[in-house]
């Protein structure tokens, strides 16, 4: 029987990389899991260490015929790569006969397991710098805003971090509204009615979930700032929403609804999904657009003419 048609090979930095990747394969429906060899857990003899996956991907033929093509996936950091570089190990092989004398496998072996400790050395950087953000050498009143203390001042008070997308939109939008040092920064933060506040039109926008440091940072800035008509605006744009509201119940009207009425109705009157059905219950005799009448306004215009 053929255990791998194709072969294919992943380097990650670190081995915590190893796993993420490996489950993110694992997961995809495409793709079934054969066979697992973990060689982290338990090294070869000759110290080689990387994770196999032997698996089954499932496409089409021009015909549609299903077909389940097999594949060998290692997955390893660099330094394991490195190492199978330096041997020419070759994992699938039972032996390897470059190693072909005690002192060479020792020397080799031992040459992995110090490797192992410099991918351990990695995984603690990578940890350290995702949960720690050093301190700024200042941090007083009046600290001019920047990358590194407004994340430190994020870490600090909301043990929260941001992308580097939504630091620059937050920094640019702190700047246009003159927020000058973080202790402006810290208030904004610690507000519990701005936060209230956000949380509040979240949910009259159909969003139940938790209020995010950006939203506070982004949208309750301008709230802070008393321009409760821009950030309801700004908010209700990004979530999809128009200004226009439902002639009925008053909620905001999505983009879609919008679009709906424009495009399906005669356009007279607004009404969210819920509602829109029940005013425009017939279809115009000559266009055959949505209206409250025989004919939609526009075509009854038209037969004025006549």
């Amino acid at each position: 029987m053929l255990n791998d048609f194709l072969g294919f090979r992943i380097l990650c930095n670190t081995l915590e990389d190893v796993y993420q990747i490996a489950e993110i394969v694992k997961s995809n429906k495409r793709f079934t899991l054969i066979k697992e060899q973990d060689f982290n857990k338990k090294p070869k003899e000759t110290g080689y260490r990387a994770l196999h996956l032997d698996l089954e991907y499932e496409r089409y033929w021009e015909d549609d015929e299903k077909v389940k093509v097999p594949i060998e996936l290692q997955i390893k950091t660099h330094l394991q790569h490195a190492w199978s570089e330096i041997t020419h190990d070759e994992s699938y092989k039972p032996t390897n006969d470059s190693l072909n004398n005690e002192w060479e496998q020792k020397y080799s072996k031992h040459m992995a397991d110090l490797l192992d400790q410099l991918d351990s050395m990695a995984k603690t950087i990578r940890d350290q710098r995702v949960k720690f953000i050093p301190p700024p050498k200042e941090l007083d009143s009046d600290k001019l805003i920047n990358q590194n203390t407004l994340s430190y001042k994020i870490n600090e008070l909301r043990k929260d971090q941001l992308t580097q997308q939504e630091m620059s939109l937050c920094i640019t939008r702190l700047k246009e509204l003159n927020f000058e040092n973080l202790l402006e920064v810290n208030e904004l933060l610690t507000d519990e009615q701005i936060e209230d506040s956000i949380k509040k039109y979240k949910e009259e926008l159909k969003d139940n979930s938790n209020v995010k440091t950006f939203e506070i940072l982004f949208y309750g800035s301008l709230l802070k700032k008393s321009n409760r008509e821009k950030f309801e605006k700004e908010l209700s744009h990004d979530y999809g929403f128009v200004e226009e509201r439902c002639e009925d119940c008053g909620s905001k009207l999505t983009k879609e609804d919008y679009d709906f009425i424009l495009n399906n109705t005669d356009g007279t009157d607004f009404y969210c999904k819920d509602h829109r059905r029940i005013h425009y219950d017939r279809t115009c005799l000559k266009c055959g657009k949505l209206t409250k009448r025989e004919y939609c306004i526009n075509c009854e215009a038209e037969l004025d003419k006549f």
